[in-house]
C-alpha cells in the first residue's frame, strides 16, 4: 500500500538530488521541488507488481532501493524482459509525458524494493518558480532521451536474426561500457525474456560459445568477452 509522507527523509533526499532529474539544483531547490511533487513511498515485496502493463501511470517512481523489472506481453501472451531498473533509476518517465498516460510495461521487483513516487502536476501548474521548472523539464528531457538510447540499443540486439549474434552483440554493448568483464545482473531465464528466445537454447548456446573461446562464464554470473 502507498503511505503518502509530509516530508522527504535525508536519506532519500540525497538518493533523489544525485540522478540527472536534479541536476544543477541547491538543497534548497531540491526540497522545495520534492515537496512541490507531493513525495510518497512505496514498499514492494520480491515478486510482487509495482504497476502493471495498460495500468494509469500518472506519477513517476524513483528507485530508492532494491531492482525491478520492467517487462512487456507480446501479442503470442509471451512476456519479455525489456531492461532492469537499479537502484537510483527513474520507472515511468515515458509513461507519465505520453498523452495516455498508462503504463507500457510491467515493473516487477527482483528483490524487496521501495519506490518513491512523485507527481509532475504541481511543476506543470506553476507551483515552483519558472527557473527551476525549466531546469527540471530540461532534465527531463535528457533522462527521456537516455532511455532512447537503451531501446536503441535493445532493439540492434533484437534485429539479429541467429541467437549466437543477439548475444554477442548484448555482450559487445555491455563491453564498450564496462571493460571484458562484467557481470550480466540477470540469471539465464531473464536473460532469455531479454532476448526473447528460449532458455534451453540460450543456455546451449552460451555453452558453446564458452567451449569456442569467445566467452568466459563463471559461477557467479560474470561473464568474460574473449575475443
Amino acid at each position: 500500500m502507498e503511505e503518502a509522507i509530509v516530508g522527504i527523509g535525508h536519506e532519500a533526499l540525497e538518493a533523489v538530488c544525485s540522478t540527472v532529474l536534479f541536476q544543477g539544483f541547491s538543497r534548497e531547490e531540491a526540497v522545495v521541488l520534492c515537496s512541490a511533487m507531493q513525495p510518497s513511498f512505496r514498499a514492494i515485496k520480491k515478486g510482487a507488481v509495482f504497476i502493471a502493463e495498460g495500468e494509469s501511470s500518472v506519477r513517476i517512481g524513483f528507485l530508492q532501493k532494491g531492482r525491478l523489472s520492467g517487462t512487456r506481453n507480446s501479442s503470442e501472451g509471451q512476456s519479455h524482459i525489456l531492461e532492469f531498473y537499479e537502484q537510483g533509476e527513474l520507472l515511468g518517465l515515458e509513461s507519465v509525458c505520453s498523452t495516455k498516460q498508462t503504463s507500457l510495461l510491467t515493473y516487477t521487483a527482483v528483490e524487496e524494493s521501495i519506490v518513491l513516487t512523485l507527481s509532475l502536476d504541481g511543476i506543470m501548474a506553476g507551483s515552483v518558480r519558472p527557473f527551476v521548472a525549466n531546469l527540471f523539464l530540461r532534465n527531463m528531457n535528457q533522462m527521456l532521451a537516455d532511455r532512447c538510447v537503451r531501446l536503441i540499443y535493445k532493439a540492434e540486439v533484437l534485429s539479429k536474426r541467429a541467437l549466437r549474434e543477439r548475444i554477442m552483440t548484448f555482450l559487445r554493448i555491455m563491453q564498450r561500457r564496462r571493460g571484458n568483464r562484467f557481470h550480466l545482473g540477470m540469471d539465464r531465464e531473464q536473460f532469455a525474456q531479454y532476448l526473447c528466445v528460449n532458455r534451453s537454447a540460450l543456455s546451449r548456446e552460451l555453452n558453446d560459445m564458452q567451449r569456442d573461446g569467445l566467452i568466459c562464464l563463471e559461477e557467479d554470473g560474470s561473464v568474460t568477452v574473449c575475443v
